[in-house]
């Protein structure tokens, strides 16, 4: 089984490549929109810059 990682920063190319390969119910969606980065402006982008309780582990905990 495949090992996850947490997010590192520097991974952002990355989570825009896998999410642009898998945003067509799971296949690729390159062309499906005037501009393929915004897949990943969308859906991942926002989490990893914005919301950093999302980063570096696997199972979140949220503030109290």
């Amino acid at each position: 089984m495949p090992r996850l990682r947490p997010f590192h920063p520097g991974d952002e190319p990355a989570l825009a490549e896998i999410c642009l390969r898998t945003a067509d119910d799971g296949a690729d969606a390159t062309g499906l929109l005037s501009d393929d980065g915004l897949w990943a402006a969308l859906f991942v982008l926002p989490y990893v810059s914005r919301h950093p309780i999302w980063r570096g582990s696997s199972r979140p905990t949220m503030p109290e």
